[in-house]
């Protein structure tokens, strides 16, 4: 069923033979570049002439070389674009032009709200995965249903499934995390007992195998080689997909990709498990993805082992980066601000595991606000509840978007601005806990979306696992703080990057680790 080749169409074959003879190479070369630029002037002049938007302003000169130059400084430094067209924009909505469309980024509450009343079957997030995520060679064949928000019954089964077995899965993935973080922190240590890492990496490695125990159960998931081939395919699919966006359709290749050795097992096991009915609410042995899947009462039709398949490799894409960034950066605050470990490390301590993991507003208020002012100045891309215009869409105020269009919200923008945060730029990690009553508590949990706060998405559609991230973020954060001592090598260095509208964890960043126990040893020796 599954094939482990890129499986190229005659005509690509074809043409991929020319460059066997030396001499055609670089006229070929020549050829293709020339015909790109020209492909993508002409899509340039299409934009401009039928889908530009209206009533909004540009993030860009109205000439076709100041679009150019917008799109070309928009691959290393959109945050700054985004930022200035919002400050620019009062409060209106503002388009920055992109290689094939505009992206109509919203920042006032009206807006925000209509983009979430918004039928699907209009602004489409689906439709926006299709664009960039290229499911047909991604994930084996898959084609996204541009009208359904929720990705039918699968996403449907993630947010009953997943959440109701959260608090009975957490010890298994306590244990799997402490297994593969203290596995991770290897290397030679310095005469004080400090080991060299780089958080991304390692955050990058631990979190693939909780996710995928998740996702495909424990039989798969110890195995090692199943979990580097999830990781493998996570990266393939990254490559894959960032290749295609840059290239005209005619170059791609005519089948889907297949990089995962362990698809032949998976399906194996779908079929062999899907005689068994466990309830939701039930953790009996294993609790996982698949199974959800197959145990769901709406996959009707679509519920086949190959629809099944499809979307459990789009489920280990969608989660094998996010929350390792976000991760990644709360790391680095606890490495930039070790005057508030203290209180962290008090507040965990006198709380049971289960409090600590709760949702409770008055379970670990500083934990969570913590975490939560993390998201707000790391929110790992600058727009967040993307939504595909399908039919032209006009708001209340007459803005009007064509066809073809992506509106996002300005989350990165938007939650620096200090007419909705005081001191916006400053960590400040009691941001988000009320002090109104004699209790300490949260006035807004990490978990909670909010139009101000758009980190999961917009409110009435928000991210599906983000109480799965949000309990694996205060797991790690607390076992760090717990076992080991940590601070930054260089305090000085970037914490992150920007690609296109993403804003990743500098993978050059460097942390100083060790155990506590070496650390208490150490410090009485001196």
């Amino acid at each position: 069923m599954f094939s482990t080749s890129c499986e190229l169409d005659n005509g690509l074959h074809r043409f991929a033979c020319i460059f066997n003879n030396k001499e055609h190479t670089f006229r070929v070369v020549f050829y293709v570049i020339m015909l790109w630029i020209v492909l993508k002037i002409g899509n340039t002049i299409l934009v401009e002439q039928y889908h530009r938007p209206n009533q909004v302003s540009l993030g860009c000169s109205r000439t076709l070389l100041g679009r150019w130059l917008t799109i070309l400084k928009c691959s290393f430094d959109t945050p700054s674009i985004v930022s200035e067209g919002f400050r620019k924009a009062q409060g209106k909505a503002f388009a920055v032009p992109t290689l094939n469309n505009y992206h109509v980024y919203l920042s006032n509450s009206d807006h925000i709200k209509e983009l979430n009343n918004a039928p699907a079957k209009q602004l489409s997030f689906n439709g926006v995965l299709a664009d960039v995520v290229f499911p047909k060679y991604t994930m084996h064949g898959y084609s996204y249903n541009p009208e359904d928000p929720q990705n039918s019954w699968s996403v449907a089964t993630l947010k009953s499934g997943l959440r109701s077995n959260l608090p009975v899965m957490r010890k298994d993935l306590q244990r799997l995390l402490e297994l593969n973080f203290d596995r991770e922190i290897q290397g030679k240590p310095s005469a004080d007992g400090w080991i060299k890492i780089s958080p991304s990496s390692v955050v990058h490695r631990v979190l693939c195998s909780l996710n995928t125990h998740m996702i495909l159960g424990e039989e798969l998931a110890k195995n090692p080689r199943n979990v580097k081939a999830a990781a493998d395919y996570a990266r393939d699919a990254v490559i894959t997909t960032e290749t295609l966006q840059r290239i005209p359709s005619i170059f791609h290749p005519g089948e889907y990709l297949d990089e995962l050795e362990w698809r032949g097992k998976a399906v194996e096991k779908i079929d062999r498990d899907s005689g068994t009915q466990p309830a939701f609410e039930t953790y009996e042995g294993e609790a996982y993805f698949v199974q959800w899947m197959i145990d769901s009462p709406r996959k009707d039709q679509d519920g086949s082992t190959l629809a099944i398949a499809q979307r459990t490799l789009g489920f280990i894409f969608g989660s094998a980066y996010q929350m390792p960034m976000f991760i990644t950066f709360a790391i680095y605050r606890l490495c930039k601000h070790p005057e508030y470990l203290p209180l962290l490390l008090q507040e965990v301590t006198l709380m049971s595991p289960d409090e600590v993991h709760s949702n409770k507003k008055q379970d670990t208020p500083f934990l969570d606000s913590f975490l939560k002012e993390t998201a707000r100045l790391h929110p790992l891309q600058v727009g967040s509840a993307d939504r595909k215009v399908m039919t032209p869409f006009t708001f209340s105020d007459g803005t009007h978007i064509p066809t073809g269009n992506y509106i996002r919200i300005a989350q990165q923008a938007l939650m620096l601005d200090p007419d909705v945060y005081s001191n916006p730029t400053e960590f400040q990690p009691s941001r988000f806990i009320s002090d109104e009553s004699n209790e300490r508590a949260s006035h807004s949990r990490l978990s909670q979306p909010s139009p101000t706060f758009p980190f999961w998405g917009s409110v009435g559609r928000a991210c599906p696992g983000r109480f799965y991230v949000s309990m694996i973020a205060k797991m790690t954060v607390v076992y760090i703080l717990t076992h080991y001592d940590l601070k930054l090598v260089d305090d000085k260095a970037n914490p992150h990057f920007a690609w296109g509208s993403n804003i990743i964890p500098n993978p050059f960043m460097k942390i100083f680790i060790r155990p506590k126990r070496v650390a208490a040893s150490f410090e009485k020796s001196t």
